[in-house]
């Protein structure tokens, strides 16, 4: 019985680390990366230029190359038909539910794996109008609270946001190899301008006393490939809100506020935020800056 229980389990492991019938490696002067067949003699690599390709037991040369994406291909990449067969694969599917469970199957493949990033998402996914580029309107309101200097003590009130929101490339999220790494990172998907109200109230008498803000905020956002949240990009954390502070017993004088919303969408154009923010305020007493933390919780539309 052990022995039988032993033999299982290899078997058992030897099927879960078995190569996906679709793994192929596409060879070049200077690398190897892999690549995915669609075909017994047609095969897919997201954006390296191929001689030949490879399946586990016969190679060919690539006799043409033609741009694709999906349902056609996994992605956006190169579909390389080559010079003789390779290998034994059905056809590519191009049904959403099949396409679907394709691209599946090959996440659970260690090589193909490195691809994933590159997969694409069915255009039947993104039959809403909602779905395309433009300008649209964006609002958000969100409870606050936080602290202003090393004795303010808490603060807590309101934050508010208006302005427009560009949709650059739809939906296609982060990790879209349509788009070049640096556009990925520093400019998102999502680009928002709105002009951004607080208003906080001392809870303490000794504290920093009331505090009222208004400025300006430019914000880029991706939203994460296959899920429903956004997060800034790094050029949005670098970049700060500025604006004008309006305080009691003092002159009106100005801040500066870094912030990292993250967002969940409940649907297309709405949805939750969570927002932490640090940054630099005059004191009441006109002389030098103090720094305040803020967290904001609520809901946006676009």
């Amino acid at each position: 019985m052990g022995l039988l229980v032993v033999v299982l389990c290899g078997s058992a492991a030897a099927q879960a680390q078995a190569p996906h019938p679709r793994r192929a490696r596409s060879m070049a002067l200077d690398a190897d990366r892999p690549a995915v067949l669609l075909e017994d003699d047609v095969a897919w690599q997201p954006d390296h230029v191929a001689v030949s390709v490879c399946s586990a037991t016969r190679c060919a040369a690539v006799s043409e190359r033609e741009s694709c994406n999906a349902p056609e291909c996994p992605g956006p990449g190169y579909r390389m038909a080559l010079d003789r067969p390779i290998a034994d694969v059905s056809g590519w599917p191009t049904g959403m539910d099949d396409f679907d469970e394709e691209l599946e199957s090959m996440r659970s493949d260690a090589e193909l794996m490195r691809l994933s990033g590159h997969f694409g998402r069915h255009p039947e996914h993104d039959d809403d109008e909602d779905d395309e580029e433009g300008l649209f309107f964006h609002f958000g309101v969100l409870g606050s609270g936080g602290t202003i200097g090393s004795g303010g003590g808490a603060l807590v009130g309101a934050s508010g946001s208006l302005g427009l929101a560009l949709f650059v490339r739809g939906e296609e999220h982060f990790g879209s190899s349509s788009t070049k790494l640096w556009e990925t990172f520093f400019f998102g998907d999502r680009h928002r301008l709105s002009v951004r109200g607080d208003y906080l109230m001392g809870l303490s008498e000794q504290g920093a006393g009331d505090v009222a803000l208004a400025g300006a905020a430019l914000e880029f956002e991706n939203r994460v490939q296959g899920t429903a949240w956004g997060v800034p990009t790094l050029l949005s954390l670098l970049l700060p809100e500025l604006g004008a502070s309006f305080r009691e017993d003092a002159s009106p004088g100005f801040y500066a506020r870094w912030s990292m919303p993250v967002r969940l969408y409940f649907s297309k154009s709405a949805g939750a935020e969570v927002r932490l923010s640090a940054g630099a305020i005059e004191r009441t007493d006109d002389r030098g800056i103090e720094g305040f933390v803020t967290l904001a919780v609520g809901g946006f539309i676009r």
